[in-house]
């Protein structure tokens, strides 16, 4: 699983992949990708803020859920 940072153009409206709240994109969005660059989702700035470690252990047990 992967992390990728885009500038992003529009400022729509997204789903959290971790919290599933509604939230308005900003000028970068993080993709949560598989290894092949494929996006799972994004992101909103609220989990984003809570830090690395707690986002690594959600992303793990999402892992599962996502191969499928």
């Amino acid at each position: 699983m992967q992390l990728q940072i885009e500038c992003n153009g529009s400022f729509n409206q997204e789903t959290c992949l971790l919290c599933q709240e509604l939230f308005q994109m900003r000028k970068a969005r993080l993709i949560v990708c598989n290894d092949r660059g494929e996006s799972y989702g994004e992101l909103c700035p609220q989990c984003v803020a809570k830090g690395y470690n707690w986002l690594g252990t959600k992303l793990q047990q999402l892992t599962p859920i996502l191969s499928h």
